[in-house]
């Protein structure tokens, strides 16, 4: 399906494709890592999941001043600690106005 999509589309739109593929397989491992760490995902009581898409693959968003409760605060720093510790050459950029 790939191939025709590359001589319908070109070889850079199926490869962004591609590539959002493998971003959501790689979010899936890295949550299940993360749960591995916190039972199911819950900090201090607030199940948490999250999606990491590498920036140029997806389409361009901006990001939304948002005020967090003290609670989600806790699951994006623990999340970050843990994200920072497996890959130390990457930032995070949230992006909470996607729910």
């Amino acid at each position: 399906m790939l191939q025709k999509l590359k001589v319908e589309c070109g070889h850079n739109t199926v490869n962004k494709i591609s590539q959002m593929f493998t971003d959501i397989n790689l979010s899936k491992d890295l949550m299940a890592n993360f749960k591995a760490k916190y039972p199911n995902g819950n900090v201090q009581g607030v199940e948490f999941t999250t999606e990491v898409l590498t920036n140029g693959h997806w389409p361009e968003q901006n990001t939304t001043a948002c005020t967090l409760p003290p609670e989600m605060k806790n699951c994006t720093m623990k999340f970050e600690e843990f994200y920072k510790h497996k890959y130390s050459n990457r930032n995070l950029t949230w992006l909470f106005h996607h729910g």
